[in-house]
C-alpha cells in the first residue's frame, strides 16, 4: 500500500472555497491541510486554519518548509493585497513556494499549482515562471492533478504557463 497523499492549501478567502476544496480532496484520497485569512465573523469556521492576513503566508511557507506534502495549492498572491495594476510583487508568494520546492518538483515528489480569479494576475505569475490557472478551473482539475505522476504530465493536459522539460 502506498503512503497517503497530503495537500497544503492556502486560500485568501477560505469561506468561499475551503469546504469544497477539502471535500473534493478527501474524496480523492488526499488529506488536506487548509489555511486561510481570518476575517471578522469567522469564529467557529472549521474548514481551515485561520490566520491574520499579515501572518498567513509565513505560516503557509513554514508548513511547506517543515513538512513534505504531495500537493501545494495556493492563491498565487496569498495574503497580499493588490491594486488595480498588477506587479511582480503580487505573485511573490507563489514564486517563493515554487522556488522552495523546485528540486522536489523536478524529482516528481511534489506538485504545485497556484491560482487567481484575475486573468492579469494569472498572466503575471506565468511571466515569472509560476504555474498558475484561473480560479474557476481549480475544482475540476483536482482529480487530474492528484492522478498525474508529476508536474510535466499534468502540464501536458492543463496550460499552466510554464514548461516542465
Amino acid at each position: 500500500m502506498t503512503d497517503s497523499i497530503t495537500a497544503l492549501v492556502g486560500l485568501n478567502y477560505p469561506e468561499y472555497m475551503a469546504d469544497l476544496v477539502n471535500e473534493i480532496l478527501l474524496r480523492l484520497g488526499v488529506q488536506p491541510r487548509t489555511m486561510g485569512i481570518k476575517m471578522q465573523g469567522m469564529e467557529g469556521f472549521e474548514h481551515a486554519e485561520l490566520y491574520p492576513a499579515g501572518e498567513l503566508f509565513e505560516q503557509y511557507f513554514k508548513a511547506a518548509t517543515d513538512e513534505e506534502f504531495g500537493l501545494y495549492l495556493l492563491d498565487v498572491n496569498l495574503a497580499c493585497s493588490m491594486g488595480e495594476v498588477v506587479t511582480a510583487q503580487d505573485v511573490m508568494p507563489g514564486r517563493r513556494v515554487v522556488d522552495l520546492l523546485e528540486e522536489r518538483i523536478k524529482a516528481g515528489t511534489a506538485k504545485v499549482v497556484t491560482f487567481s480569479g484575475r486573468p492579469d494576475v494569472v498572466e503575471m505569475a506565468r511571466q515569472h515562471g509560476v504555474p498558475c490557472v484561473d480560479k474557476s478551473i481549480v475544482m475540476p482539475m483536482l482529480g487530474d492533478l492528484v492522478a498525474a505522476p508529476n508536474m510535466r504530465k499534468f502540464a501536458e493536459v492543463y496550460d499552466l504557463g510554464v514548461r516542465y522539460d
